[in-house]
């Protein structure tokens, strides 16, 4: 029972697009909130099977560490924000969420074939959808199949000036091009590089248009790890490398090319979001914002800085960190830096135990890369680390990310297999 459930739960993380547009079309419930109970669900199942009693229950010390973050990031909220503990507050509690999704990804011993097969199957069709869907909002309806509360909620309106286009993944969450598509993107190309199979700078050319009319400048640096896992196969055969990297630079001029002629406004993308020409160039705009999370975190850190001042301070929310506004004065949103506010939110002993769990379990997908040899988990989760040099996302819930894991896991698995038989 427990195997079949848990692989019934990565299913529906590989059709969280699907999931969410049901979660709020018909059961009017956030996508996250749904996939909590759902992993808490998945955990329960797992502990009192019976056959978890043949098998050692595995707690990593990784996952020890971030237990210990969830538990310390409830106590600030208690104690230091002062909110109150309800059953709303666990389920739409994202860290405890993740915490859930990675002691049932550890736990989970199975290996099927046919499980990577449909898991890819899932990823390829999500891959070209994202891709046709975002083609429409660019050039026919900027909202088409956009759930526009969401949008609404978190960003406090459509930013038509800027432009962002969310493609199909609006329904889960405004972060998911970053955190479920580039992820998805990465264990597909990394899959078939590892078989050497010749589409695989098809899907890159995919992502790349993607992500360059979704306009998310953070989206497009954490692209570039993409570059990095094709170095990684390549690094053997320098010719190889030179050669597909050529055809991929070519392919994409021409690709730009032809959006240029479809009316796509590819060089005030590049303008206005990459170079942001129009704020005054990046020291001005993108980096303005970096500078003023460095200056306000130097300045209000020292305050609190072993147990942190508290989650007072919400993004597109109201804020109860009165010293925390005063000091943005406007000119951003939040201290726009991750492990700033990570340290700011909690303090060094929250930083600690977030910061070691965040060091072990990338050592840990490095190391099972190196063994496996699919590195497609490995860089698409690292592009959580990546992110949080430049926007705030702590919790690594998300229908990619957590993919990520289970991938790693289930190559491992496969790999453990394969030894057996031998």
């Amino acid at each position: 029972m427990s195997k079949k459930f848990t692989s019934f739960v990565f299913y529906l993380l590989g059709l969280s697009t699907l999931v969410g547009f049901f979660c709020q079309v018909f059961l009017v419930v956030s996508y996250p909130f749904f996939m909590v109970a759902v992993f808490a669900l998945a955990a329960l199942v797992q502990i009192i099977d019976p056959a978890v009693f043949n098998v050692k229950y595995s707690f990593p010390k990784y996952a020890g560490y971030f237990a210990l973050f969830v538990l310390y990031t409830i106590i600030s909220d208690v104690f230091i924000a002062g909110r109150s503990l309800s059953i709303k507050y666990f389920y739409g509690n994202e860290l405890l969420g993740s915490l859930l999704a990675l002691l049932v990804v550890e736990n989970y011993k199975n290996y099927n074939p046919k499980i990577l097969n449909n898991h890819h199957f899932i990823f390829i069709v999500t891959i070209i959808a994202a891709l046709v869907v975002i083609l429409i909002q660019q050039t026919f309806d900027e909202m088409f199949f956009v759930f526009e509360e969401r949008v609404e909620m978190e960003l406090g309106q459509y930013d038509v000036t800027e432009n962002r286009l969310p493609s199909i993944f609006s329904w889960t969450g405004n972060l998911d091009i970053g955190f479920v598509f580039i992820p998805m993107l990465c264990l597909v190309t990394g899959y078939l590089l590892n078989k050497k199979k010749k589409s695989a700078p098809f899907y890159f050319i995919i992502g790349a248009i993607v992500v360059f009319l979704s306009r998310n400048r953070w989206i497009m640096v954490n692209y570039l790890v993409m570059f990095f896992m094709y170095a990684t196969y390549y690094r053997t055969s320098l010719k190889n490398f030179i050669k597909y990297s050529l055809g991929i630079i070519a392919t994409l001029y021409i690709a730009l090319t032809i959006l240029s002629w479809a009316n796509v406004p590819v060089q005030q993308i590049i303008d206005n979001r990459i170079l942001e020409k129009s704020q005054g160039g990046l020291g001005e705009g993108s980096a303005g914002s970096r500078i003023v999370a460095i200056q306000v975190f130097t300045q209000l850190f020292p305050k609190n800085m072993l147990i942190g001042k508290g989650m007072l301070h919400g993004f597109g929310g109201e804020s109860k960190d009165y010293e925390l506004v005063r000091e943005l004065a406007g000119r951003s949103s939040q201290i726009h830096i991750g492990y700033l506010s990570l340290l700011y939110y909690y303090g060094l002993v929250g930083g600690f135990l977030y910061l070691t769990f965040i060091v072990l379990i990338t050592r840990k997908l490095y190391r099972d890369a190196k063994t496996t040899y699919y590195w497609g988990p490995f860089f698409g989760f690292l592009g959580l680390v990546l992110a949080n040099f430049t926007l705030v996302s702590l919790s690594f819930f998300n229908a990619g990310l957590i993919l990520c894991l289970f991938f790693n896991q289930v190559y491992l698995n496969r790999h453990n297999y394969l030894l057996q038989t031998r």
